[in-house]
């Protein structure tokens, strides 16, 4: 991954889930694996009492039983554990976008909890368009993983999880991925709508934010006026900043006006975009 400049200083989640029934809103399992510039932060498996009933149709395909899920914690419990996850990351997953982003855009709203942006690379339109044609071979989960022998317990969440990491780089390997197959998940518009802003825009939002943040480098506290100034800043560029690429600098700001400091870790975070 270190060869794509695209994912420099990005984190990657892969996710992947199980669904006790055919309402789609509600999750029995979740597999995670959190990558950073090419190192392996996290590997974590979730089981989750759904609080909702289980179809034995869906038992059969994942083995996950009402019972074995009936003192585990629920969604909001480890949606607590795993947000961080989500937020300034790049989520990716086997058919992400008509199966596991719908189903926890519904858990959310179910619970009533503040949905972050996701940005997303979906496995399975990566490898339509950059395996398929190399190798002819069908796009499922199982297929890629037999045809590239990569190891899978298939519908346990966290071997997908691994088997999708796995197809990930088996993409990665012809050379074609570009920033440009990096969607935002917007669950009441078509997926092909996404903002990518022109990189002169970027640049010139950028400039301006070094120059206003540069006072604020010698004692990192923030006064009024400076507040003031990169609120504006916010506002001015807002559109702007729900490109990916701005996302982790838009929240970086925003919280160190909430917090009153800017962060040394967080000047270089910015200063470095």
């Amino acid at each position: 991954m270190e060869n794509f400049e695209f994912l420099k200083n990005k984190t990657l989640t892969f996710f992947d889930t199980e669904f006790p029934n055919r309402k789609n809103d509600s999750i029995c399992s979740i597999g995670l694996i959190v990558v950073k510039n090419g190192e392996m932060q996290t590997k974590e498996y979730y089981l989750v009492n759904p609080e909702d009933t289980f179809d034995p149709f869906y038992t059969h395909i994942h083995h996950i039983t009402q019972d074995m899920v009936k003192d585990q914690p629920t969604f909001p419990v480890i949606w607590e554990k795993i947000k961080q996850y989500f937020i300034n990351s790049i989520v990716v997953g086997h058919n992400l976008v008509s199966a596991d982003l719908p189903v926890l855009n519904k858990c959310l709203d179910r619970y009533g909890i503040d949905k972050p942006d996701i940005y997303y690379m979906d496995t399975l339109l990566l490898s339509r368009q950059y395996l398929a044609p190399k190798y002819g071979i069908k796009c499922n989960l199982a297929t890629l993983s037999e045809f590239f022998h990569i190891p899978l317990n298939h519908h346990n969440a966290f071997s997908d999880t691994e088997a999708c990491l796995g197809v990930f780089l088996k993409n990665l390997e012809t050379g074609e991925v570009t920033e440009d197959d990096i969607y935002r998940y917007m669950p009441s518009e078509s997926q092909k709508k996404r903002y990518h802003a022109d990189h002169r825009l970027i640049d010139k939002a950028m400039n301006t934010l070094s120059g206003l943040i540069q006072g604020v480098n010698a004692d990192q506290a923030i006064n009024s006026e400076e507040t003031v100034a990169l609120e504006k800043w916010l506002e001015t560029n807002k559109e702007i900043c729900s490109d990916y690429r701005l996302i982790d600098v838009y929240n970086t700001i925003v919280q160190s006006i909430r917090d009153g400091v800017i962060e040394s870790h967080e000047l270089d975070r910015i200063l470095s975009k």
